[in-house]
């Protein structure tokens, strides 16, 4: 990159041009080619002048120019006059060159940087026009449509002009003779609608525009419906009317008073026109007075995208006209039979037999074009014995019963021909020639299947009507046609005959009666004949069987023809134009050019994704208000859009809508808006892409879903050397394969040049008290970030994410903030290093907007880091655990002095039964069956001013195993059998309780037995118990409870350490065959860690993972890991106060709030003990003390054992199973009580 003046590398030719085409007049003038490519397309049926833009035709400045400039079209007619161009700029020998159609080039631009001039071809129509005398034979029947893709044919297109001179000058202003107007009609039915490109040229008076219809944009070109818009300067109206579609179009209105005169040199204007529209352009007066001087408007027809209709003449017409012309046959009208020629004429248009040929008298005679006119229709030409020409069109139609006849006796002399297929053609090509699209070419392969298979292989020709036929479709039914003779084995006969024959002519039919020689009656198709002599008269001829007859189908395949795709070239909407970053400056220049780059130099850089058709882009740019100047040129670049919303930090993506994604890579540069990113992986056919988010001097953007990526495969740099401060406009104009997009078509891509590439890059990874991107934060801003280096990363793509790199030398940061609501600005702090600073809360307002950017030598960073939060302040709360078991209520409370807190869950999944309540601040209700476990939850509290807090706890939920809460009795939790020993039963003490009003079970050396519903295992668990310890002695190693018998693996045994006294418990469990003791006997015997006796302790063992952990009163006694061998805790039978045989091992002690907890270890951080039983599962039964002795499996004397519904129980429905003979169970109406009874039997 780099300054510099222009160079001159070619030059355009200019060139002055007089064609002359052929005879004239013709019909239209409709196409203008040079070298193969279109110029110009429309139709003109009259001289005048046409305007061709089509300067980038051969590549424009790119490549070899094109054409540009006005011409003229002569047709030649008997009225035309000398035109005056001519002799000042080609010189006096010039006719009005009557009778020749002319073309006129004045001295445009013909192409550029080519040693030759290109070649021009014209595409002319004559139907009607140049007929002897003026006058079209049959004129209905003429014109045959060959084009089926053409619904119509449409002609009258013009340009449209006026002038308005100033007469009777009154000042500064002159009267105008009156309105003035310019029209065409076209001359279709308005089936089809017509894409017409104009350019409207004058010099006129401008009206202010007020509104009422859309905004103008450049040129000021104004459309409207009837209304007429604002009438200041209060004179005349300029206005292009198109009658169908209705439109117009305002050609004086520009938006404000800048001038009182518009100069119009060329200003495109694309209109859609039907083709029965009428086209006007008016000068409509107000006033009677107008704006000196003179006022004149032009619109010029420049191209018109609409499918030239390809027409033929009818093949009788063509006949007609070779014999009549004066050029030609210059035979009297009266020397053809009118009947024939109008049957033919008939037959032909409804075949489509429309020809177009070419008849130059200086290659071949009359006679010989007209046998390749009637080779091509399949028809003959003869003169009569009356001197008369008749056109047959032999096609098999006749009426046998009306067919002159033949005979034997009418025979004079007969020879037949062989009936061989030595040199038949089985298969047939036929070429044609397209005048519009100026090609040859050739039919798929007719084939005679049945020929083939007879002859036994392929034999081929190929027929060429590339000087008759022009298209593809009739050429295939003239092919059909011939191949059926060629292939068919004929009788063919030479005869000599009476003048029977003598009116006969060729092309005509006959029956052939000739039984003596086999022939019963056969129809003949008459070919050459030869008169008979005045000594003779008798007549000789050929004749063949008919096979001659047109096909009205053939089955062969050729592409369905349907309007070709437009090649006009298009807009890119996804294009971008910017100040070229260092990173991709670094790669474009070597070190020594970089090395002397001024802080100050500026390039402008621009990509553009393809467009529906367009080669490459040229770059046109301007600043300081030049005219646009080419700068270089551009290949696509691959695009696609993002399906889901970009946040700051989002990498993977999924995508849509995909240009050329096959030419991306990893590592190539992204564009996302302004953000630069690095692809890191791509799959264009899953569609899936993966970036590496805020790369080189560029931060992380939101981005919503359907942003464009432009990834940066390709793209055009302008090596103008701009300076900081500079506005460049940059457009990028679409090469087609023959043309460019207009200039004023482009979208204006404006670019502040801002010394991007001497700047140093922002800070990365940027976060704001450990978070990226906070929506609120508590008390100070402490922001923190990596270093980025400009000059060590080079054309390195470091994404916003990675470490620190430099920072580059003398780099410091400013952190800013503003007021995000009002946009002021708080506080500022410039020059800081190193990697963080801290906004004090005190600086920071309710909605803060805080930019965080680098600066070295005077230039700040090209874009600085957004952060967007709101300030609050922290809510201080606490929040209590909850530790329970299914089914039982529970209840967590926050606690905090602010007001009007609304609470929420931030993280986490509360179990099923319980919910927040989110204004009374806790957690509240009855888990219902949930999975045992533990449920960690943030909570958060906000309040009215916006302070927030969080706070963490954890709800550990069970399984209730079993429970005894022993408030006013014992109760076995489920309704299960309770086995007791014999000769002595556990007492209720009403006495004794660690709860307030309540009561405990005695063992006074008695024990209770129950078996749990399923064993611990090896899930996590919890077992407690309120234990009251008598001072009497107990049995040695007395149980407080044992899970499991006696030296049974999977057993827990919770002990009375010998006869200590006060109490030491121990825990063992026995596995292996052997106890194994836990936890430290040191510290279970320190005296704290003692159960005195007579008074109330708490006990709580539990398990989480691989650890046990022993509680006192709700304080941590001791630790102890489990060994592996002891994880599984296999056994159900529960015993309390003694072994589980209820023998031995006995404890005197009082009992209460006996818990089996399974799934979670609900006591395992210090706790306060529970102070009711109602912490624990509703109580479903209530069991008084039993009133007789039971013996298991015995009983003595009747017995009556009565149940209460619990006081926290819901209604109970009373059942007994497997009760003995005798017992019954009596239900309370109410539901509330039953009595189990009787005598066993």
């Amino acid at each position: 990159m780099g300054g510099g003046g222009k160079k001159t590398v070619g030059y355009w030719y200019k060139l002055k041009l007089l064609f002359g085409l052929c005879q004239g007049p013709v019909d239209e003038f409709v196409q203008w080619d040079v070298d193969d490519a279109t110029a110009w397309a429309g139709v003109v049926t009259s001289n005048g002048s046409i305007w061709i833009h089509a300067e980038n035709l051969f590549g424009g400045e790119d490549e070899q120019g094109g054409i540009e400039g006005e011409a003229e079209i002569m047709f030649g007619r008997e009225d035309q006059q000398l035109n005056p161009w001519l002799p000042p700029n080609l010189g006096a020998a010039h006719s009005a060159y009557r009778g020749l159609v002319s073309v006129l080039f004045k001295g445009g631009r013909w192409s550029a940087f080519t040693p030759y001039p290109k070649s021009p071809s014209f595409v002319l129509r004559r139907i009607k026009e140049g007929w002897q005398d003026g006058v079209c034979w049959y004129p209905e029947k003429v014109k045959i449509l060959l084009d089926k893709d053409a619904s119509e044919v449409v002609s009258g297109f013009r340009s449209v002009s006026w002038s308005l001179p100033c007469i009777d000058m009154q000042g500064s202003f002159c009267t105008v003779p009156g309105d003035s107007e310019d029209r065409f009609t076209l001359n279709g039915t308005g089936a089809t609608i017509f894409q017409v490109g104009l350019r409207i040229s004058g010099s006129v008076e401008t009206k202010y525009y007020s509104g009422g219809f859309p905004m103008p944009g450049a040129p000021s070109f104004i459309k409207g419906g009837t209304g007429s818009g604002s009438i200041l300067p209060n004179h005349n109206v300029y206005r292009l009317e198109i009658s169908n579609p209705p439109a117009t179009y305002h050609l004086n209105y520009t938006p404000n008073f800048e001038s009182s005169r518009l100069i119009l040199d060329g200003a495109p204007l694309n209109v859609e026109v039907a083709s029965n529209a009428t086209v006007r352009l008016q000068a409509l007066t107000i006033d009677g007075l107008q704006d000196a001087p003179s006022q004149w408007l032009t619109a010029r027809v420049e191209s018109l995208d609409a499918k030239v209709p390809l027409v033929g003449m009818n093949a009788a017409h063509i006949l007609y006209d070779s014999i009549t012309h004066e050029s030609m046959g210059a035979e009297p009208i009266s020397v053809i039979d009118d009947a024939s020629f109008r049957a033919a004429a008939d037959v032909f248009f409804e075949e489509g037999m429309g020809l177009c040929p070419i008849y130059d008298p200086d290659k071949e005679s009359i006679e010989q074009y007209q046998q390749r006119i009637c080779d091509a229709a399949g028809a003959v030409l003869v003169q009569g014995m009356d001197g008369r020409y008749r056109l047959n069109v032999p096609r098999g139609k006749y009426v046998l019963d009306e067919l002159p006849v033949l005979t034997d006796d009418d025979v004079l002399d007969w020879a037949e021909e062989p009936a061989t297929m030595d040199n038949a053609c089985n298969q047939l090509f036929v070429k044609y020639f397209d005048p519009v699209e100026n090609a040859i070419g050739t039919t798929p392969a007719l084939q005679s299947l049945g020929a083939i298979q007879a002859f036994g292989s392929v034999v081929s020709e190929k027929e060429d009507r590339s000087g008759e036929v022009a298209n593809v479709d009739l050429a295939l039914k003239i092919g059909a046609r011939n191949l059926r003779a060629k292939a068919t084995s004929l009788r063919k006969f030479d005869l000599t005959t009476t003048p029977v024959a003598r009116t006969w002519s060729p092309g005509s039919y006959f029956r052939l009666q000739a039984p003596k020689r086999g022939i019963a009656d056969m129809v003949c198709l008459m070919g050459e004949k030869r008169g008979g002599t005045l000594k003779s008269g008798a007549i000789t001829f050929s004749c063949s069987e008919d096979v001659y007859s047109q096909p009205n189908s053939v089955y062969v395949g050729t592409e369905p023809g349907g309007k070709p795709p437009s090649t006009a070239p298009t807009v890119s909407p996804h294009q971008v134009a910017m100040e070229v970053p260092y990173v991709v400056l670094v790669s474009q220049l070597s070190a020594a050019d970089l090395a002397q780059l001024s802080s100050d130099v500026s390039f402008l850089l621009a990509a553009s994704a393809p467009p529906t058709v367009g080669q490459y882009f040229r770059l046109m740019a301007q600043a300081g208000g030049a005219e646009y100047s080419y700068r270089g040129r551009g290949d696509w670049c691959a695009s696609a859009a993002l399906v889901e919303e970009a946040g700051y930090r989002t990498e993977s993506f999924t995508l849509t809508d995909p240009l050329d994604l096959g030419s991306v890579a990893v590592g190539d540069i992204a564009l996302v808006g302004a953000e630069i990113c690095r692809v890191d992986a791509i799959d264009a056919a899953a569609m899936t892409l993966t970036l590496g988010r805020a790369c080189a001097d560029t931060v992380p953007h939101l981005h919503a879903p359907g942003a464009r990526v432009l990834f940066l495969t390709d793209f055009a740099t302008d090596t103008t050397e701009y300076v900081g401060g500079d506005t460049v406009h940059a457009k990028l104009l679409t090469r087609g394969a023959s043309a460019l997009t207009d200039l004023a078509d482009a979208q204006d891509l404006v670019v502040e040049m801002e010394d991007r590439q001497a700047r140093p890059y922002p800070p990365a990874d940027v976060h704001i008290n450990g978070e990226l991107y906070p929506e609120d934060v508590v008390g100070d801003a402490v922001l923190s970030w990596a270093h980025r280096d400009r000059v060590a990363q080079a054309d390195q793509l470091v994404d916003t994410g990675m470490a620190s790199i430099g920072p580059e030398p003398g780099t410091t940061y400013t952190v800013t903030v503003y007021d995000a609501a009002s946009g002021a600005l708080v506080v500022s702090y410039p020059d800081l290093v190193g990697a963080s600073f801290t906004v004090p809360a005190g600086q920071l307002v309710e909605r803060n907007r805080v930019l965080l950017s680098s600066r070295r030598d005077g230039l700040d960073s090209w874009q600085s880091v957004e952060l967007l939060f709101r300030r609050v302040y922290q809510l201080d709360f606490s929040i209590s655990a909850w530790r329970g078991a299914n089914n039982s209520t529970a209840s967590l409370v926050f606690t905090t002095e602010a007001e009007g807190v609304e609470w929420s869950i931030d993280q986490g999944v509360l179990p099923a039964g319980m919910s927040l309540n989110t204004t009374a601040g806790r957690i509240e209700g009855i888990p219902l069956g949930g999975a045992p476990g533990y449920y960690p939850i943030r909570v958060k509290g906000q309040d009215a001013a916006g302070n927030v807090g969080f706070a963490e706890t954890e709800i550990a939920l069970s399984t209730m195993r079993s429970s005894f809460p022993m408030q006013t009795g014992y109760q076995e939790a489920g309704g299960r059998t309770v086995a007791v020993s014999s000769s002595n039963l556990p007492v209720l003490d009403p006495t004794q309780s660690p709860y307030a009003g309540g009561a405990s079970v005695r063992f006074n050396g008695t024990g209770l037995r129950q078996e749990l519903e399923a064993s611990l295992g090896t899930a996590d668990f919890s077992v407690a118990m309120w234990i009251r310890p008598d001072a009497a002695p107990s049995d040695t190693y007395a149980r407080l409870f044992q899970i499991g018998p006696n030296t049974t693996n999977g057993g827990l045994y919770l002990r009375r350490e010998q006869l200590t006294n006060p109490m030491q418990v121990g825990l063992d469990v026995f596995t292996g065959g052997n106890y194994v003791r836990l936890f430290n006997d040191a510290v279970l015997a320190l005296a704290e860690n003692r159960l005195p006796n007579s008074a109330w302790s708490h006990l709580a063992i539990s398990r989480r993972g691989g650890v046990a952990r022993i509680f006192k009163d709700g304080r941590l006694v001791d630790e102890s890991t489990l060994p592996a061998a002891a994880v599984n805790l296999s056994q159900t039978a529960l015993a309390l106060a003694s072994n589980t045989t209820l023998t031995a091992e006995r404890l005197m002690a009082g009992f209460a709030g006996v818990e089996v907890h399974a799934g979670a270890a609900v006591y395992w951080e210090p706790f306060t003990p529970p102070v009711k039983p109602s912490d624990f599962p509703a109580r479903l039964l209530e069991m008084p003390a039993l009133p007789i002795a039971l013996v298991r499996g015995r009983a003595y004397g009747p017995y009556s054992l009565h149940f209460k519904r619990g006081t926290e129980a819901s209604p109970v429905t009373w059942s007994a199973t497997g009760l003995p003979p005798g017992v019954t169970l009596d239900v309370d109406q109410t539901g509330s009580d039953s009595t189990l009874g009787g005598t066993p039997s």
